[in-house]
């Protein structure tokens, strides 16, 4: 299928349907398997391919229940701004029962007109990545995934069947088993995955792609994706097959904003669910669980997003971020306008990389001008981000990453270049774990490896190295540390080396002058703000 032209919709469902299974593809697809990955030009023919090119544009648009079934989506192309690939919505009309109707208003909650999916959910493809379909076109604030209908298993009270439909059963999270979509170098401001709504969404992949042996090993979830006609198709975190001019502008991951809210407010259109409970129906916070590895590459991304009360986990698989001023985990605010801060903003999570991968494993004088401005942790505003379990790594350098260290590999560590954790506003940053070796390494930029102000609070655990950045070297090369020779007082060597920025004219010796590596910035005598260091 090929569109062409605004608001249209590849497949739509208006009201309830007990089994859906939805499958394209080439030959290997099935309704439980994504198809090769084949991200075909609108000349190409026989592969299931599905192009969009315009927007507002939906692939899937949920309007009505559906209770089972399969969604498999194995080439999914979209161009253009404001499109989504799968959009699970929530009450598209106000539901009315049998013991509620009048004359202007007949019952309809057979219906079930609620974007609720109850089934399995595949999804492969690209927003803004082929350079002939589209022609270069930019792509601006695309979603591969939109859940707002409501729907999730978490806590007590929840929505159910009987708030959507004549039904009475409970009612699931989101399952995306298999998500493959990338964000292209036309893509600026893509979300992944965005829950709202207080909807539950449970997001993995059996999807691999090639780290650089030329098969596809490494699992994970990526958004780096190049190609320009079948047969080229690239993803994933390899400097060789996604290079940094390759890669898209501020994506994030994952997007988890608000709660589902109840209040008897005239514009809330949750009023429009059957309320069978009252109106202390939930309260649910929008929720994003990942169970993947994440390795984002965008430029200037957000791996992890909770705004107003959302919640973000992944916390038995790592996240890496490679693209430089990237920031892994970032938590703001908290529901109903900061007045119930029962419900703030959440995100938990293991092992975190942002070290600037593109920059280091492709370093240009030019290109090395872009380092050492992550953020690993950012909470704000009562916010609230914990990494947990995580170990950091003992040299200074990034590991399991082609064009650095050998074949890109999944990887058990965390290191930081740039602020390792920032919290203000009431916001907390923990770094949690057991034992005597847990922790990041942050190798700090030129605003120092710390920050909290204005009530915000950080437990840290780990390593910092706290060094000049700027060098003279034409390689950019830096001797930098390695904190295996810990015991003995020793972490310098002449071995373990990093790319810095390179000194040039009118710029500074040592952006490190008169810099502190953690700093406590307390504006008034009640201002708690404060870092703690945990052994």
């Amino acid at each position: 299928m090929v569109f062409s032209g605004n608001s249209n919709s590849a497949f739509k469902v208006n009201s309830y349907i007990e089994d859906l299974s939805i499958s394209d593809g080439d030959s290997t697809a099935t309704p439980s398997t994504l198809g090769e990955d084949i991200l075909s030009s609108d000349s190409e023919f026989g592969k299931g391919k599905i192009i969009m090119t315009g927007n507002k544009n939906i692939v899937y648009n949920g309007l009505g229940y559906v209770k089972g079934g399969k969604l498999s989506l194995s080439d999914v192309q979209m161009y253009g701004d404001d499109n989504t690939m799968i959009s699970l919505q929530g009450p598209s009309k106000k539901l009315i029962d049998d013991a509620h109707v009048a004359t202007d208003k007949p019952s309809n909650y057979k219906e079930a007109p609620v974007g609720v999916f109850g089934g399995e959910i595949r999804i492969q493809g690209a927003m803004g990545a082929d350079t002939v379909n589209a022609g270069n076109r930019p792509s601006s604030n695309n979603i591969a995934i939109y859940a707002a209908s409501g729907q999730n298993s978490t806590g007590t009270n929840q929505i159910g069947e009987a708030n959507i439909s004549n039904l009475n059963g409970s009612l699931s999270n989101v399952k995306v088993k298999d998500i493959n979509v990338g964000f292209g170098k036309n893509s600026t401001n893509g979300v992944l995955v965005y829950a709202t709504n207080g909807t539950g969404v449970d997001v993995s992949t059996t999807t691999k792609y090639d780290g650089g042996t030329g098969l596809a090993a490494v699992q994970a979830i990526t958004d780096g994706v190049v190609s320009s006609r079948r047969g080229t198709e690239a993803r994933g975190y390899n400097t060789d097959k996604v290079s940094y001019d390759n890669t898209s502008l501020r994506t994030i991951m994952g997007y988890a904003n608000g709660v589902f809210n109840t209040s008897p407010d005239a514009s809330n259109t949750n009023n429009n669910y059957l309320l069978t409970n009252g109106l202390s129906l939930v309260k649910q916070q929008s929720t994003i669980n990942f169970d993947s590895p994440v390795d984002m590459v965008s430029r200037e991304g957000i791996a992890y997003y909770a705004v107003g009360g959302g919640k973000i986990k992944n916390t038995t698989k790592d996240t890496r971020a490679g693209g430089g001023k990237s920031i892994v985990a970032f938590a703001r605010g908290n529901a109903f306008n900061g007045t119930d801060h029962s419900f703030k903003s959440d995100i938990t999570v293991k092992n975190i990389t942002a070290a600037d991968y593109l920059i280091q494993s492709a370093w240009t004088s030019l290109l090395g001008n872009n380092g050492y401005e992550n953020i690993g942790a950012y909470a704000d505003d009562y916010g609230e981000v914990t990494i947990d379990g995580a170990t950091p790594t003992k040299k200074a350098t990034e590991s399991k990453a082609k064009g650095i260290d050998g074949n890109t590999e999944l990887v058990g560590e965390s290191l930081v270049y740039g602020i390792g954790a920032y919290a203000e506003n009431h916001g907390k940053v923990k770094v949690t774990g057991t034992g005597n070796d847990y922790g990041i390494h942050v190798v700090s930029g030129n605003k120092g490896a710390l920050y909290a102000k204005d009530d915000g609070t950080i437990d840290f655990a780990g390593y910092i190295t706290h060094q000049n950045n700027i060098t003279n070297n034409s390689d950019g090369k830096i001797e930098t540390s390695d904190f295996t020779n810990l015991s003995t007082n020793n972490v310098t060597s002449t071995s373990v080396k990093r790319r810095g920025i390179l000194r040039g004219v009118g710029t500074t010796d040592n952006d490190h002058e008169n810099l502190a590596p953690f700093y406590v910035n307390r504006t008034s005598i009640t201002d708690s703000a404060g870092i703690d260091f945990v052994e």
